[in-house]
Parts: C-alpha cells; structure tokens; sequence
C-alpha cells in the first residue's frame, strides 16, 4: 500500500468488516509551524560568510531547525523522536513536509524534490593530497514512515567555478525492508576532485518524497518517506573507511520520572507522589569509538518555580566497551518537592563527563517536567495520526483510561488535532467522560455535543474544549474520549515513542474492544475550576428559545428571536480557548462574521452583565 499506513484490521470481529483503526502520516508538522510562524530575524548567530574546516553537525541541540551558522536553508526538521537508535542525540529528518511545517505545494503521488539541506560555503582551497572526506549516517523510515520504491535520498556537491551541483551518492527506497527499521548506515564521500577544492564549495542533503495516494477516506492522506541523517563530518587527513565516531554522546532524549504520566496536575502528585514518583533516572548513551571509554554520569534536578537547584547526584563512572549502547538506571532517591501553590515545572538534567577530546556537544539531554492542570501520556510531539472510520463507525466510541488519585473535577479536555488533507477531518464529534467498569468505561458522566475539529498556532498545539458545567470524577480511575457522528477519520495526534494503548478501548456495536494499535493517543484531560477570567460564562439554566442560522455558518449570521427580542444586547463570540474573536454593541438580527479558521465558536447574548442567551457556531468556509 502506497503510504505504507499502519492499519489493523478488527479481524476477530466479523461485524467489523470495513471499520478500522488506522495511524497515517501527517500533513502538517505542528512544531515545524509553530516555529515558522515565530521565526526570529536575528542575524546575530549566523556564521561569517565562509566556513573552515573541519564542519560537524549532530543535530543535538532538537531545535526544530537546522543551526544556521552551519546550513543555509531551514526545510528539514531537527529533533530527538524520529530517529530509531541513533549514533548521538537528535537527528535531520527529510521528508515532503516544508520549513512552514506543511506539505510542499506541488507535492503529488509520484516522486518529486523535496527537502534541501544546504551547507553554508566553506573554504576548501586544498589539493587532492589533504584528503578531504564528507562523511555521515542515514536511517530510512525511523519511528514513522518509509520511503517507496521510487524515492530516494541525494548527496550533492557545489563545484564553485563550474557553478553547479553534481549528485555524488544516492540511494532508493527499494533497497528497504517496509515493515523493519534498518540501523543508521555510515556513509563517506570522497571529495577529491579539483571541481570541488576552492573557496565557495557546498554539499547538500536532499530527498525525492511522494505522499500517500486518493483513498476512500482522504482525512487518512499525508506524509511519507522520510529519511533521518546524523553526524555529518567534513574534515581534512581522512581515509576511504574513517567512519569511526571518536566520541561517546547520548543517544536518547530524556522522559518522565513519573511512573504512569509524563504530566498531571500539581495537586493530584502531591497526593500520589509515595507511588507516582519513579525509582530510576535512565539515560541512554553510546560509546561510537572502537576502544574501551571511561564515561561518568551525573543528574541534577532544578525547580524552575524557585530557581533552585533542589536536587543533584552523581551516577558514578564506568568504563564503556566500543560501539555499544547503554541505558543506565540511576537510582533516584527523591520526590518533586515546591512550595509552588498549584503549578510547578522542575528540568531534569543528564550529562556525561568524558575525556577532555571527546566533543562535547552531545553531552547533555534535559526534560521538564511539568505539574500544571492536565494528565497527559504523550510526550506533547505527534509522529503521526490516529482514528477509527470505515463503514459502521458513524456511533463509535474512542475512550482513553487514566487515574486520578483523589476526587477531582474535570473543566475540559484538550486535544491535539492534525490538519488533514483538503480539510477532510472537519466533522462534528461528541466528548464524553465516563467512570470505570472493571477497566472498561462503564457509566456516562458527561457528554458535549457536537463540537468540531479545531487547530491552533499555539506552542504546544494542544485546543482545549471546555465543558458546559464542571464533571465531578471519584478517586480511581474515569476515561475520557470521544464519540463520532460520522464515518470520517479524525486524524488526532499520535505518539509514537510511548505506547499507552493498554488504556484505549472502542466502542463498536454495543461493545468495548481493547485497541491493537502500539503508542499514544493524545488527549488530556484538565481538571480544576474553571478560572480563566478571560472565558465566556457557562450557559444560563433557562435561556430563550431563540435561533441561530445557517449552521455552519461561513459569513452572514442570523438570529430569529421569535416574539421575544431583547430591547438591547451585547453579542460577543469566542473561541475554545476562551478568546473573544468577535464582539457587537446594540440590537441587531444578523452578524457578519469576520475571518475565522474553520471551527467550533460560543455566541453568547448579554443583557447588561448578564448572559442571556449562548449557542455553539460551527464555522466552515
């Protein structure tokens, strides 16, 4: 199948017939966006105009870009979760998806170019005597999606009086297994000829990508092909085989210290912290040198609340045989303690001491760990999309467990939705919470209706949907999820790296069924009272009878109040996260909406300071 989507039939249930969970390829690449849409102008890190060897690059620093004292264009995507075992921390991964996080505009079902990794100019004025080599590692598909038959990865280099690029090594998607994650394989380039030693000489990284072809479902449409590159090295006095890394690093970014979540609220682990509170820190490192290393290990914990350093240890040293990986479980004999009332967030920080020529670089990994007003599983990055569609599907329900360890009460859920091809995912779904049933959902605590997929340019690309009233939750575990209205899949964000799905069930005709889909759906709850002052005020008791029209609405908004108008009104719409998009002053009967995304949108209707009147509008254009 053409995008290669990890979907699981529900072979052991005849009446499933066409209805299938699916995880599929992105579209968008929100942190990509988020970064783009806040881009910096500054110049002050970019690197003089042409470079000297020797260049190194091994992406470790997970900042979403390509360091631009190193590379001139921005299109690949730097970051620790795509790359499957690799030879340090972070990786550039390739892919049909831009520098603005979405895909490319002419990207089509058949090969074409898309991502460029461009060095900056460096002086390479030497003859072929210096023996100069360009070497790297590559992984096709990691965590997500492999390339097809007919894409490939490219290797160019710039001949500065000749100006022209000359593809020096590629290789294709046919050579891989689909379904099995190959190693990161070492390449290296000589670069030898006389074209390419003089000052002004590049070498770009760049790759053919297709995305997944027209299918019954396009929400399910998005990104394939993707290829991960790590440490890249350019260097003088080098060998045909020089593709040994001198060089101890981390391998893996850090995670939760917590045992079930990576986040939940402050006041739910200051009642749970004797069983939430994990034993270990891991940190994962590899020796990539062919000789024994000594390596130390050492942790430190800040609250980032009190600016204070609250907690530090050292892990000991150990020596390291060549060419392994090690994940070292460093005990930890300590809870996260604050005096920070009701948010806290605390970095973890691991890091390596090695000899003193050992780059250093890569270091070091952080994590924050973060107490604020939500449960949340995932890792807060999406590798790929989840949903449930196929025929029978329009009433089915997905709901995620979680546990709370003391009486709670729940004001909303927040939700990390992908844009999917050709706005295909824009369908009315339900939320809905529920106790627990011996693990499965049993009793409906709570159900909204009708609310409809919406994005946000926001950090963490998370849209909160906050109830109509406050949802008491007992000690012990409750789910929350949704219910669909339709066939179409939603295209939710999906976790990759962590695998929760012993927690997912599905409803499909009349039963739950656990899901046979490995990662994490991401979904989180939030608890608390509702006290953001910014909101609008929950639904009166009893309000009039009155009509909004047409729904969805897309520009001229109509309100019929029957016999009943109000002698004056204030009108005044908002977002889900609270924010007041629209507002209008005085009596009238028709709103001209202003430029809106597509989504879910309150009116509501004051008399004075009172609310009188309030209606979800779903907008579409």
């Amino acid at each position: 199948m053409k995008n290669r989507l990890l979907t699981i039939f529900l072979s052991l249930l005849p009446l499933f017939a066409l209805a299938q969970e699916k995880v599929v390829p992105l579209q968008v690449n929100g942190e990509v966006r988020q970064l783009w849409e806040h881009r910096s102008t500054a110049k002050s890190r970019l690197a003089a105009d042409t470079l000297s060897l020797p260049f190194m690059d091994d992406f470790s620093s997970l900042s979403g870009y390509p360091d631009q004292r190193l590379w001139s264009d921005s299109n690949v995507y730097v970051n620790g979760t795509y790359g499957v075992d690799p030879p340090t921390l972070g990786v550039a991964t390739l892919d049909a998806i831009d520098k603005k996080g979405q895909l490319y505009p002419d990207a089509i079902h058949f090969p074409f170019i898309a991502d460029h990794l461009t060095s900056r100019p460096l002086d390479l004025d030497y003859p072929p005597a210096a023996n100069i080599y360009l070497s790297f590692f590559y992984q096709a598909k990691g965590i997500a999606d492999p390339p097809e038959r007919d894409d490939s990865l490219c290797v160019d280099l710039w001949a500065p009086l000749q100006k022209r690029w000359i593809t020096v090594w590629n290789t294709g998607g046919d050579t891989l297994t689909p379904d099995t994650v190959k190693p990161f394989r070492p390449v290296i380039l000589p670069v030898s000829d006389t074209a390419f030693l003089h000052k002004g000489f590049r070498f770009r990284f760049r790759n053919y990508a297709s995305i997944s072809p027209p299918q019954s479902d396009p929400g399910a449409v998005g990104n394939c092909d993707q290829w991960n590159i790590d440490y890249v090295l350019l260097d003088r006095n080098r060998f045909a085989y020089d593709t040994v890394m001198h060089d101890v690093a981390i391998a893996s970014p850090l995670h939760s210290l917590l045992n079930t979540y990576q986040a939940m609220p402050w006041k739910q682990f200051r009642e749970s912290f004797l069983s939430e509170m994990g034993d270990y820190l891991p940190l994962t490192y590899r020796n990539n040198d062919t000789v024994v290393r000594n390596v130390t290990r050492q942790f430190v914990i800040e609250d980032l609340y009190t600016g204070q350093v609250v907690h530090q240890y050292t892990g000991g040293a150990t020596n390291m045989p060549p060419h392994t990986t090690t994940t070292y479980n460093s005990t930890l004999i300590y809870t996260y303690q604050s005096p920070a009332p009701d948010s806290v967030t605390f970095r973890v920080r691991g890091y390596l001491i090695s000899d003193d020529f050992d780059p250093k670089i890569n270091d070091t990994a952080d994590y924050y760990q973060t107490f604020k007003d939500y449960f949340a599983y995932d890792d807060g990055s999406a590798e790929a999309g989840y949903g449930v569609s196929g025929t029978g599907t329009s009433n089915t329900a997905v709901a995620i467990r979680f546990h709370s360890f003391r009486q709670d009460t729940l004001r909303g859920v927040r939700l990390y939705f992908n844009e999917a091809y050709e706005q295909a995912n824009h369908t009315s779904f339900n939320i809905g919470v529920w106790n627990d049933d011996l693990g499965n959902p049993g009793e409906l605590l709570y159900m909204q209706y009708s609310v409809m997929p919406a994005f946000t340019d926001s950090l963490n690309r998370f849209v909160e949907y906050r109830f109509d009233s406050l949802v008491i939750v007992p000690e012990g575990d409750f789910h929350v999820g949704w219910r669909q209205n339709s066939e179409v899949f939603l295209n939710i964000g999906f976790d990759l790296n962590l695998d929760h799905s012993d927690k997912v069930r599905f409803l499909f005709n009349g039963q739950w069924w656990p899901s046979a889909i490995k990662g994490t759906i991401m979904l989180r709850p939030v608890t608390g009272s509702d006290v953001i002052t910014s909101a609008p005020p929950p639904p009166v008791a009893s309000q009039p009878s009155w009509r909004v029209y047409p729904l969805p609405a897309s520009g001229l908004l109509h309100i019929d109040y029957g016999d009943t108008p109000p002698s004056d009104a204030t009108y005044l719409l908002f977002d889900l996260s609270g924010r007041a998009v629209f507002e209008h002053r005085g009596f009238t009967r028709e709103i001209l909406l202003p430029t809106l995304r597509n989504g879910l949108y309150l009116l509501v209707i004051r008399q004075g300071d009172q609310a009188v009147f309030s209606t979800r509008v779903p907008v579409l254009h």
